[in-house]
């Protein structure tokens, strides 16, 4: 639960800093991968 937080945090924080369309979405793909795996574990 923690992770998926610091997560988040790390992914809105670069989203922010690097404001860029197409890493944006990167990102969210990303996320998604991570996310999904834990939460189908937990």
């Amino acid at each position: 639960m923690l992770l998926i937080i610091k997560i988040k945090v790390i992914k809105s924080s670069l989203s922010e800093t690097l404001n860029d369309h197409y890493l944006n979405n990167e990102l969210e793909l990303l996320y998604i991968l991570i996310w999904m795996p834990l939460s189908l574990m937990s």
